[in-house]
């Protein structure tokens, strides 16, 4: 498996896997099903900051990580 810092693709979070999820920096199996289940119960995220505000363990420090990967449309 190639480590997360070499993946470089698009993380489009509303069709996001769990796997897809983990490849994202600080996100591990734990924080990537918090972010399916919230997805699941109340929708598609509209933004990184509806992510951060939604979805405990998400903060700016993983949004800044990501945020070249994160994807909402």
């Amino acid at each position: 498996m190639m480590p997360k810092s070499a993946m470089k693709h698009p993380v489009y979070v509303n069709r996001a896997t769990q796997e897809d999820l983990e490849t994202l920096a600080l996100v591990g199996e734990k924080l990537a099903v918090r972010i399916l289940e919230e997805r699941s119960a109340r929708g598609p995220y509209r933004s990184a900051d509806d992510l951060t505000k939604r979805v405990k363990g998400i903060g700016p420090r993983i949004i800044e990580q990501n945020k070249s990967r994160l994807r909402f449309d």
